[in-house]
């Protein structure tokens, strides 16, 4: 099964308090953006990337066009409403979802989630993490109840393209205990997580 790479790079990030558009801030001497476009290039799955951007987010956009990705400017009317939009774009096929929040997505957490939707039945899949593993955590989440515990969506998703208009799509759940889930960068406090999070697993 092959699947389309759709990064969600539209956001405002306010909370960033940067200059810098939030996936070009730099983490480890690159830009976010950068960090989850490699493992997705890695993946034999994955058979275009595509980057949606918003109009806060115009050198987003000039960024990713150097690193031979595609790009789509969606209107900026938050996540859900521009995921929507670049999903109907896009058209029928399997869409990987990812937030640009999350830098330190991997290879082997992708090859995880993707195996997982391939042996379900269902037209598409949400990704939980519980914060309650970890020793941080997001001031803001959003908390729902899967298999009796209380997770919060990690900013993945995969969804058939061709069932994005349907009023209801039927969902399978995933909770995987990884931080680098939980690392979701919407802010300085979670940056400088990150980034001592990086440092420690290089050692």
């Amino acid at each position: 099964m092959s699947f389309v790479g759709l990064i969600m790079a539209g956001g405002k990030g306010k909370r960033m308090d940067s200059k810098v558009e939030k996936p070009l801030i730099k983490l480890n001497g690159k830009p976010m953006l950068e960090h989850i476009i490699e493992p997705l290039k890695e993946l034999d799955e994955i058979e275009k990337i595509v980057v949606a951007f918003s109009p806060y987010t115009p050198e987003t956009a000039k960024f990713a066009k150097s690193l031979s990705v595609i790009t789509l400017k969606t209107p900026g009317e938050g996540f859900h409403a521009d995921m929507k939009e670049a999903i109907k774009e896009i058209g029928e096929k399997p869409v990987l979802v990812i937030s640009a929040d999350l830098p330190l997505i991997n290879r082997s957490i992708l090859k995880e989630i993707i195996a997982r939707f391939e042996k379900s039945s269902k037209p598409s899949l949400c990704v939980f993490v519980n914060f309650d593993d970890f020793n941080f955590s997001q001031e803001d989440k959003t908390t729902s109840r899967v298999d009796g515990k209380s997770v919060s969506p990690a900013g993945i998703n995969i969804i058939e393209g061709g069932k994005i208009n349907e009023p209801k799509i039927e969902q399978e759940n995933m909770t995987l205990s990884r931080p680098e889930l939980a690392l979701n960068i919407n802010d300085k406090k979670t940056l400088a997580l990150a980034r001592k999070f990086l440092s420690e697993d290089e050692l």
